[in-house]
């Protein structure tokens, strides 16, 4: 959606401009495209925000990356990862090959700075003391996953 621009009219009350109703409504309007190109549609992030999509490869295998960073889909990607950046994964495969980030292959969640673990949008927060190195790993399937390096 674009920018929508409230109409003011040319001159007070000439009755060109938009009435409360509409204008409010193109405000909120803007505010949700705001709200979800620099959060999660409810709260901003702090930082650059990067989005990732992610479906499987089709073979039980691997999961498939598209969004920033990705020319082409890639599966099963070595993911690089800022401190103090926030990304979005939005896994449309999720009930099928939920997702998870790890502190170790086959280890226990890594949940500091993580919201939405296991549903469809996992947002992760990378906390300034994170570890150098963890791992995304779907929890049904654990040969989908790879490394996260933590820079």
């Amino acid at each position: 959606m674009s920018k929508q621009t409230i109409n003011d009219g040319a001159i007070p009350n000439d009755g060109q401009g938009d009435n409360l109703r509409i204008g409010a409504g193109k405000i909120n309007s803007n505010f949700d495209e705001i709200y979800t190109a620099l959060g999660n549609g409810t709260n901003l992030t702090n930082g650059p925000t990067i989005r990732w999509n992610i479906v499987d490869n089709g073979y039980d295998t691997a999961y498939t990356f598209t969004g920033a960073g990705f020319p082409t889909s890639t599966d099963d990607p070595v993911l690089y990862l800022y401190r103090g950046h926030t990304y979005i994964f939005t896994n449309s495969v999720n009930a099928i090959y939920p997702m998870q980030i790890r502190v170790s292959s086959g280890g226990a969640a890594y949940t500091s700075g993580v919201e939405g673990a296991g549903t469809e949008t996992t947002i992760f927060t990378v906390p300034m003391n994170a570890p150098s190195t963890l791992y995304y790993q779907c929890t049904a399937f654990s040969a989908m996953g790879n490394t996260i390096n933590i820079i």
